[in-house]
């Protein structure tokens, strides 16, 4: 069951983290509060099945793990070509983080240790009221314990499991510089048949374990000032060129001493 509570200002956001252990909480940032939490992968499914109906046939069942098998596989054959260092051949969870970190759809959903990170999500992309997630991990390993006994077996577990739905809190052995950056980790679905949100219906949660903070569109401005100030930026965030070039797209809302350089050319 997942909580919601209104963030009225800033302040009342900082009063939260601040009660809070560092670590001892994930946090996800949706730049529109509607969006549920789902995977990419999951959203890819369902997005395949609108695109059938549409044509009038309802098409037939997808194999969604046999699919997520294969691109696993063209992955796994075909990075050599792309990439300098890659994970060992059986670390298939490590193998899916860098499939996320390119773009690839994975059952796999970005969480990060921050509460400012997670914020720079939210605020970044969109104009409307946004939303912060924060679960305590610490809840979902003590209630699964028994499926983290063995990291490296992991994904076959996930798609060998039991008739049981859960969750599977994963900080991957094999990184990278964004993953270090934005301080990220990931929280993996056992099925792709439902989504993170559905999951965590089913557990019995406390109101503040799982709680979704919503973001009114008002505080934006002031958000991102704030995060600013923290150096929490795309340049940061998203180190390379990428980064770099991200950073032009709130130029303007920082006006004083870009006023200034603009007034000399």
């Amino acid at each position: 069951m997942i909580t919601e509570k209104r963030i009225t200002e800033w302040d009342e956001f900082d009063s939260i983290i601040r009660r809070r252990a560092h670590r001892a909480w994930v946090y996800r940032g949706h730049s529109d509060a509607a969006w549920d939490l789902a995977s990419s992968l999951y959203r890819a499914f369902k997005d395949v099945i609108t695109i059938t109906r549409l044509t009038g046939s309802p098409g037939k069942k997808i194999n969604r793990n046999g699919h997520e098998r294969l691109a696993l596989e063209r992955f796994m054959s075909n990075a050599h070509l792309y990439l300098n260092h890659t994970p060992k051949e059986d670390d298939a969870l490590s193998w899916l983080a860098i499939m996320q970190h390119y773009g690839a759809p994975t059952r796999l959903l970005d969480f990060t240790f921050s509460p400012y990170v997670a914020a720079y999500f939210a605020l970044n992309g969109d104009s409307g009221d946004a939303a912060i997630y924060s679960l305590k991990h610490s809840v979902l390993r003590e209630i699964d314990a028994d499926y983290y006994e063995d990291v490296d077996q992991m994904y076959k577990n996930l798609l060998s499991k039991g008739k049981d739905d859960f969750l599977y809190v994963y900080e991957p052995r094999f990184t990278t510089q964004r993953l270090l950056a934005q301080q990220g980790l990931f929280v993996i679905p056992s099925t792709n048949d439902k989504s993170h949100a559905k999951i965590i219906d089913s557990y019995s949660l406390k109101d503040n374990e799982m709680v979704k903070y919503i973001i009114p569109k008002k505080l934006r401005r002031a958000g991102l000032k704030r995060l600013n100030k923290m150096n929490i930026t795309s340049t940061m965030l998203f180190p390379g060129l990428e980064g770099f070039c991200m950073s032009f797209k709130y130029q303007s809302l920082f006006p004083l001493f870009m006023e200034k350089r603009i007034g000399e050319l």
